[in-house]
């Protein structure tokens, strides 16, 4: 069974590892996760695994660590940047991939079809880095 993860508003950026794409405009409220930068417009929308490029691989730009209403600006985190702190629950296990999942804006477990490679990685159970 998938287990999906929303990511926690109490999450940290790791100062030494962040890699910061610049600050995007929420085009929906949005929760810490995986987001994509929707084409011709400029807004973030929550990345999903139904929304996908020619290749059809989910769109995907990275990750936001802060829980952001629908106009508000946001900034974007990519490949490298640790997050701790992200799973509040505490249910991640060392080396387990995250994926974009059919709930926007939310991670999960398990690959779906349309997915090429994960879009984070648990470091231990609560901490992620973040993959592409």
């Amino acid at each position: 069974m998938a287990v999906l993860i929303t990511g926690s508003a109490a999450g940290r950026l790791d100062p030494q590892s962040g890699v910061l794409l610049g600050s995007f405009e929420a085009g929906e409220a949005l929760v810490p996760g995986p987001v994509r930068l929707v084409s011709g417009t400029g807004i973030l929308m929550g990345a999903i695994s139904t929304a996908v490029t020619i290749a059809n691989v989910p769109d995907y730009l990275g990750f936001i660590v802060t829980k952001v209403a629908a106009g508000d600006p946001v900034g974007v985190y990519s490949k490298g940047t640790r997050i701790d702190g992200f799973c509040p629950a505490a249910n991640l296990f060392a080396g387990q991939n995250l994926w974009i999942t059919a709930t926007s804006n939310i991670c999960g477990d398990t690959k779906v079809a349309s997915s090429d490679t994960p879009c984070a990685q648990a470091l231990n159970s609560t901490d992620i880095v973040v993959m592409k």
